[in-house]
């Protein structure tokens, strides 16, 4: 029985930190008005897609991993450091993200993948859409406080470490998400990190 994996769901790329990085970063935010996020969940988003993948053929989500995945095999593995902590969205700003420096060669890539996915057009061109303007970042936690106390809460906790500053190498790039494995004789979705 021939199986193999295909990005669905909410699916993203994303630049793997490595474990020292990740086991600093995790240490930043002691504070319980703060959920953090999990140490070993730590990634910098590349690419997300959302749930816009339910809407492509299976034949065109094929071709599209194996080329995502043919471009990625052909990139070294990211220097990355972080420059400087922001909340985020900056609609909603109820996220602390630490904003990351990676090397230029990393943002060529996702420029690439972002132009050919656009280049596929329809439902690939929103996700095109949606990651055109990238700004490389770790999510550290989201700030559990009143609508009303949330920016001041967060810009108080960004200011206790405002001065971090730290350089590392990624562990690279991976899928991870929801990964539906598709057999001869059926489709069954499985938790995916790669």
């Amino acid at each position: 029985m021939s199986q193999y994996l295909l990005m669905n769901r909410n699916t993203y790329l994303t630049l793997n930190i490595g474990e020292s990085m990740r086991e600093q970063i995790s240490k930043l935010i002691v504070d319980e008005r703060v959920k953090i996020m999990d140490k070993d969940s730590l990634h910098i988003t590349f690419l997300f897609c959302g749930e816009l993948l339910h809407k492509i053929s299976n034949n065109d989500l094929v071709i599209w991993n194996i080329m995502l995945n043919e471009m990625i095999s052909e990139c070294s593995v990211p220097h990355m450091n972080v420059i400087d902590f922001a909340l985020f969205p900056p609609e909603k700003q109820n996220l602390i993200v630490a904003i990351m420096h990676v090397s230029p060669s990393i943002i060529e890539l996702q420029k690439q993948i972002v132009e050919y996915t656009d280049s596929l057009g329809g439902t690939f061109s929103e996700i095109a859409n949606m990651n055109r303007d990238w700004i490389p970042h770790i999510t550290l936690g989201k700030i559990q406080a009143k609508k009303s106390e949330v920016k001041q809460v967060g810009t108080d906790i960004i200011n206790n470490f405002s001065s971090y500053t730290d350089s590392h190498n990624s562990d690279g790039i991976s899928v991870s998400g929801m990964m539906p494995i598709r057999m001869n004789d059926g489709l069954k979705f499985s938790k995916f990190k790669g």
